[in-house]
């Protein structure tokens, strides 16, 4: 009898669990983890008090069953990614180019770093020992390209090469109430900040124009722009007697204010070209 008692708090939070609405909403953008400990993991801290940046991460309410920590970790990330363009022949008039010409050439992004850090602290005096209270900064996503010059590819030919990156940093504040010896709370706000910057604007043509008798090309203006912004997020931890772990977690979109962009006028050569194509693996 004693053990269906305890089990019962399980099954209640179980079959909240399972019930789920007809209709589910986009994310947006949503990594799996952050740090190497909750990425090994397949983000899966929901219901697992892995470390500290999963308890900010995912659910707040694990941190009551983390002990005061300090978690520093980083992930380091390689991609393959190039981009290839073709002319096809007689595109510039009779026989030029004779022949289709096409170029493939490598982003040259070498290692990106992801860091991530957090901390948990807990009150040492009877009256707060059941509030625990964590704190980090962390990258929810983040990425770039860097494309050198490149004669022989026609897309990089006419551009010159070109860079852009995107991150998105969040630095959340949470806390996390244990009501017994079996059950959490908690709530976590998450002031977050995005920039990107982009070398040359290549999604708008570029104007044509002679100075001094020489032909160029007035590129659209590079662009850097951020926004600042806040969300949150609470959650619910259960930890059974028989090691079974169940959690719940819900998590707002985030709210921004967008910064003026920043621009800057470049000039180069260009050369015509057409059918381009863009592969990543």
């Amino acid at each position: 009898m004693k053990l269906a008692r305890a089990r019962m708090p399980a099954l209640l939070i179980a079959a909240m669990l399972s019930a789920s609405p007809d209709v589910a909403p986009a994310q947006g953008i949503v990594a799996p983890g952050a740090g190497p400990l909750l990425r090994s993991f397949g983000g899966t801290a929901i219901a697992a008090p892995l470390d500290a940046v999963g308890a900010l991460y995912w659910n707040p309410a694990t941190l009551s069953f983390l002990d005061r920590r300090i978690d520093i970790g980083a992930e380091l990330f390689w991609k393959d990614q190039a981009v290839e363009s073709t002319i096809p022949p007689n595109l510039l008039g009779p026989g030029v180019p004779p022949t289709s010409v096409t170029g493939k050439t490598t982003s040259s992004d070498g290692m990106q770093l992801g860091p991530a850090t957090a901390i948990v602290i807990r009150s040492k005096s009877k009256r707060w020992s059941r509030l625990t209270l964590g704190g980090g900064a962390f990258p929810y996503s983040g990425g770039g390209s860097n494309y050198p010059a490149d004669a022989n590819n026609p897309t990089l030919a006419g551009l010159g090469g070109w860079f852009n990156s995107f991150v998105i940093l969040t630095l959340p504040i949470a806390a996390s109430w244990k009501f017994t010896e079996h059950l959490s709370l908690g709530f976590a706000i998450d002031p977050a900040t995005v920039s990107w910057d982009w070398s040359r604007a290549i999604f708008a043509p570029p104007d044509t124009a002679t100075i001094s008798g020489t032909k160029v090309t007035l590129y659209a203006p590079a662009v850097g722009n951020s926004a600042y912004g806040i969300g949150a997020h609470a959650g619910a931890y259960y930890h059974s007697s028989g090691g079974l772990g169940l959690g719940l977690m819900i998590k707002s979109p985030t709210s921004s204010a967008q910064a003026g962009p920043t621009t800057e006028s470049r000039t180069g050569c260009s050369r015509l070209t057409s059918n381009t194509r863009s592969t990543a693996t």
